[in-house]
């Protein structure tokens, strides 16, 4: 993933409000060529799992659960032993575009 101004040089996902860097990331697996975007608000236990997925900005049916079942799959940073061993929120957004 890259950052930048630019659609070509954003990244297909953006992670706000979580201190926590995905350690594995699978894109959702979607075969339709669309425009769009998908926010999921999600919590991450203290190992780095994705314990509650929230859809916040929705899409089709289809596109939502591609999503929602990469999710399932993610897992970030544990949290380090002098951290307090608290669930933590954020968002991610993700961006469909045509190519």
């Amino acid at each position: 993933p890259g950052e930048g101004a630019t659609e070509e040089a954003s990244a297909p996902y953006n992670i706000e409000g979580l201190d926590r860097d995905p350690e594995r990331a699978p894109l959702p697996a979607y075969n339709e060529q669309v425009n769009a975007r998908i926010r999921v608000r999600i919590t991450v236990n203290p190992q780095g799992r994705i314990v509650k997925r929230i859809p916040l900005i929705k899409g089709s049916p289809k596109l939502e659960a591609a999503v929602m079942d990469a999710l399932q799959r993610w897992k970030f940073n544990a949290l380090p032993p002098g951290a307090p061993q608290e669930n933590q929120t954020g968002t991610i957004t993700f961006t469909f575009r045509l190519e």
